[in-house]
C-alpha cells in the first residue's frame, strides 16, 4: 500500500467575521517579525504595507518608509528594479507606458523631497510615526550643532582683525585724549603764572 504525503488544507477566505479578524491580527503581527527577522540577519531593508477589509492601513519598516519608497521609486525609474517571474509575466509595459511611469514617479520623488524639506522645518508632520520623528530629530539636531560648528569657525577667523581694529581704535581715542588734557593743563598753568605776576607788580606800584 503506498504512503500518501500530507494532506495539504484548501486555503479559503474566513467567512465569520470576528474569526477572520482575529486571524487577521495574528498573521499581521507574524508578518511584521518575520520581516524585522529578515531585515536584522540578512541586512536587508524591507517595507511592508497591509490593508484590512475595514480599509486600515498596517505598516512595518526596517528604517523609513518614505526612504524605501522613494529608494523603490528610484531603482524603479532608473530600470534596476528585478521582478519576480509571475508579476514580469503578468504585465510587459509598452515604451510609451514607461515614459509615463518614469513622468510618474519622478513627480512622485519630487512631492517626496519637498515633504522631506518641510518637515526639516518642522512643517507637515501628520503621520510620522514615532520612529520616524526620532529620526527626524536626530537630523535637525546634526543639522543645528554643524551650523553651531561652522559659525564659530567663521567667527574664529574673523574675530581677530576685528579685535585689532577696535584695539587700534581705542587707542586712537585714548591718545587724543591725553594729548588735550595736557594742553588744557599747559595752557592753564600758563595763564595762573601770567595772573600771578600781573598782581606782584600792581603790589610794587
Amino acid at each position: 500500500m503506498a504512503m500518501s504525503g500530507p494532506r495539504r488544507t484548501k486555503i479559503e477566505k474566513i467567512e465569520h467575521l470576528s474569526s477572520r479578524q482575529v486571524t487577521f491580527s495574528k498573521r499581521r503581527k507574524g508578518l511584521f517579525n518575520k520581516a524585522e527577522d529578515f531585515s536584522l540577519r540578512c541586512g536587508a531593508e524591507i517595507a511592508v504595507i497591509v490593508f484590512s477589509n475595514t480599509k486600515r492601513m498596517y505598516e512595518f519598516s526596517s528604517t523609513s518608509m518614505e526612504h524605501i519608497l522613494s529608494r523603490y521609486n528610484k531603482e524603479r525609474a532608473a530600470g534596476f528594479l528585478i521582478e519576480s517571474p509571475e508579476n514580469k509575466s503578468q504585465h510587459e509595459p509598452s515604451s510609451s507606458s514607461d515614459s509615463l511611469s518614469a513622468i510618474g514617479l519622478l513627480q512622485e520623488e519630487i512631492r517626496a523631497l519637498n515633504l522631506d524639506c518641510s518637515r526639516l522645518t518642522g512643517t507637515e508632520l501628520d503621520g510620522m510615526s514615532l520612529r520616524e520623528l526620532n529620526e527626524l530629530e536626530k537630523k535637525i539636531r546634526e543639522g543645528i550643532e554643524s551650523v553651531e560648528k561652522r559659525k564659530n569657525e567663521v567667527q574664529n577667523y574673523y574675530q581677530p582683525s576685528y579685535m585689532l581694529e577696535d584695539s587700534n581704535r581705542l587707542d586712537g581715542n585714548n591718545s587724543n585724549f591725553f594729548s588735550g588734557t595736557s594742553s588744557s593743563a599747559i595752557s592753564g598753568c600758563t595763564e595762573s603764572e601770567q595772573s600771578k605776576q600781573f598782581v606782584d607788580t600792581c603790589l610794587h606800584l
